[in-house]
Order: structure tokens, then C-alpha cells, then sequence
């Protein structure tokens, strides 16, 4: 009689954790994002519309930001800059992230690709704009 409870209570564990871990399972489908001509890439924010921005490396060692929308790749660099990273996008297609110029200083980024506006914080030797805050280094520290 004993043996017949202990199977019994077993037989109930074992249909209660087998229902659980079979209504527990997640299916989650990963997208590889390669932009052309990477050879290190980063993802960084994705708005609503599916837009996803970030950055990447390219062989010569230069970091250059992109925009995945639609399914194809844009690269994005401010004009003239001689690094751009791309880090965050609203709902309203605005980019924001940093660059540096050709003297070597980093300097905030904000607007759509295909019309960036510099930001320096007042005072500031670096400015680097991440979309949720501005970071400003000040003789050296941050």
C-alpha cells in the first residue's frame, strides 16, 4: 500500500512539472546584422518601426554607424568625421551618438541620417551624446 501511494505521488509531481515546462517553452528567432564591409559590428537601440542603429569596424580599422530598416543597411557618418558612432534612435527616426573630427575630438551627434547636427556641451574638450544623456569630459575627467 505504501509503494502504490509513493507511485501515485510521484505519477502527480511528474504530470504537474511536465505541464509547466510544457507551457514555459519560449521560441526566439535571432537575425544576424552584418553590415557591408564590417569586420566588428554592434547593435545598439531599435525603435518601434523596427529600425535598429548601431556601429561597426571596417578592415582598415575605422568605425563607421548604420541604420538596418526595411531590411538593408545604410551606413551613416558625419560628414567629414573621422570615426562615427551611432548609438540610439526614437520613434521619430533621430539618431544620436558621437564623432570625432579630424583633430582627433569627440563631439555629440543628433538628427536624422541624412542630416546630422554637431552638440558640444559649453565649456567641454569631448562631448559624447548618447540619447539618454550627455556625457562631458572637463579638463580630463567625466
Amino acid at each position: 500500500m505504501k509503494a502504490s501511494r509513493l507511485y501515485s505521488a510521484i505519477l502527480a509531481v511528474a504530470i504537474t512539472f511536465g505541464s509547466v515546462s510544457a507551457t514555459a517553452q519560449i521560441t526566439f528567432t535571432f537575425t544576424q546584422l552584418d553590415p557591408p564591409g564590417s569586420v566588428s559590428t554592434e547593435a545598439d537601440d531599435i525603435n518601434a518601426q523596427g529600425q535598429i542603429i548601431g556601429f561597426f569596424f571596417d578592415a582598415a580599422g575605422r568605425e563607421h554607424g548604420w541604420l538596418f530598416q526595411d531590411g538593408s543597411f545604410t551606413q551613416v557618418d558625419f560628414p567629414g568625421a573621422s570615426a562615427t558612432r551611432t548609438v540610439n534612435i526614437n520613434n521619430s527616426s533621430v539618431i544620436t551618438g558621437s564623432f570625432l573630427d579630424a583633430a582627433g575630438v569627440q563631439h555629440g551627434l543628433v538628427g536624422p541620417a541624412d542630416q546630422f547636427t554637431q552638440f558640444d556641451v559649453p565649456g567641454s574638450t569631448s562631448t559624447n551624446g548618447d540619447g539618454r544623456f550627455l556625457r562631458a569630459a572637463r579638463g580630463g575627467t567625466k
